[in-house]
């Protein structure tokens, strides 16, 4: 994936990309025993003990609002970590989540992911997830400088269709198929968040995610995993242009640039271990290089594909009052 480090623009209280070596001391639990090339590959933000102290009391509130707000069932944790080929994969680990756990995947000392069916087969919160094609077809979309130019030439759009890498350019700047990317993305974004608000009621969080976006919508309570995702699933059939691929993936746009999938994806957990995860937000992506991030998608005008970062620990400050607010059901 395209990135070596956070977008430009990045002001949140997570820091910036450092490069250090990986090994067992330094992940106690996890183990990794990385090759040295991997190893050394493997870059993420710095340790905690190197913030100064107001820093350090801000990631420690923001990991027990992630702790309240986005895990249902702590009996179990997710590591996302690579093995000694360098392939990454998630991993189980059958113990309890700790405040240390949440604040190293808010400095990207770990990637942490979160089961959402408890054993009663309730849900705390949903997810669209939306990824983006690896390569497709796509609109490529010009400065207004360049379409002068062009008309100069005797051509008269603004746009033409290319063919290339698309999930690649989600985060540069410099891909043809950037804005583009973008763009659909951010109208798929928009169009779910604003049926999540009017059909259900609910309060979607946006996490622009390494290839792609989560749109999560915590719930007030636990509900039952059967009820969330047929919510779920009606949603994205409500969608424009969204066509059904199967009982799990949905297509997005004309050009089929996208993909969706709603968790939880199965009702129970019967004969499925622990069911399906979802990686928690605002840690560090380390195969595509960035910090997951939240975006307001109503506050973008226009440009349409450049949008600002918002603040995660404000994101996350917000969200227990909302929840007060609103109903147990989602239907």
């Amino acid at each position: 994936m395209a990135g070596r480090g956070s977008p430009p623009g990045h002001s949140d209280f997570l820091g910036t990309p450092s490069q250090h070596t990986v090994d067992s001391e330094q992940q106690p639990g996890y183990g990794c025993d990385l090759p040295n090339r991997v190893a050394t590959e493997w870059r993420s933000p710095p340790v905690a003990e190197s913030l100064n102290p107001q820093t350090q009391d801000m990631v420690r509130e923001a990991a027990s609002l992630m702790g309240k707000l986005f895990v249902n069932r702590r009996d179990v944790k997710a590591v996302y970590r690579p093995d000694h080929s360098g392939k990454w994969h998630w991993t189980a680990h059958p113990f309890p989540y700790t405040m240390p756990d949440f604040s190293e995947h808010l400095l990207g000392k770990h990637c942490l992911g979160t089961y959402l069916l408890n054993p009663d087969n309730t849900v705390k919160f949903m997810v669209f997830d939306i990824d983006i094609a690896k390569t497709g077809k796509y609109w490529r979309c010009y400065d207004i400088d360049q379409i002068v130019d062009l008309e100069d030439r005797g051509y008269g759009f603004d746009m033409d269709l290319r063919e290339g890498p698309l999930e690649a350019a989600l985060h540069d700047p410099t891909a043809d198929a950037h804005r583009w990317v973008r763009i659909i993305l951010l109208d798929c974004i928009r169009r779910l968040c604003q049926l999540v608000r009017t059909e259900i009621d609910q309060i979607p969080v946006t996490v622009i995610t390494g290839g792609g976006a989560h749109v999560i919508v915590p719930l007030p309570a636990p509900i039952a995993a059967e009820m969330t995702r047929a919510v779920g699933q009606e949603i994205v059939r409500r969608l424009p242009t969204a066509t059904r691929i199967n009982k799990m993936f949905w297509s997005y746009g004309g050009l089929g640039e996208l993909t969706i999938e709603v968790f939880p994806k199965q009702d129970t957990l019967e004969g499925k271990d622990y069911g399906n995860l979802i990686r928690l937000p605002y840690g560090w992506h380390h195969e595509a290089g960035i910090r997951t991030y939240s975006i307001d998608p109503e506050s973008v005008i226009c440009p349409n594909w450049e949008w600002s970062k918002i603040s995660s620990l404000a994101t996350l400050r917000s969200l227990p009052d909302l929840l007060k607010t609103k109903s147990v059901g989602v239907v």
